[in-house]
């Protein structure tokens, strides 16, 4: 199996300690079947799959030493 992924994040402060958050990440994998019995998948089968996924978050720390996530 082999695995390739790359992330990007970014922060944008706002008013009133609140920051928000969004991000993507994207994956990609690719297995190979050597061996199989009973299956009914094929020796030698390749499969690729790949997945943009997204995020967005809120955040604020307006307490000391706390902070609040959304």
């Amino acid at each position: 199996m082999e695995t390739t992924s790359a992330f990007m994040q970014d922060e944008w402060t706002l008013p009133n300690d609140f920051k928000l958050i969004a991000g993507v990440r994207y994956y990609h994998v690719k297995t190979r079947l050597d061996k199989t019995e009973g299956s009914r998948h094929n020796a030698g089968e390749n499969s690729a799959h790949s997945r943009f996924v997204k995020s967005l978050g809120i955040t604020w720390t307006g307490l000391p030493h706390t902070t609040f996530l959304w």
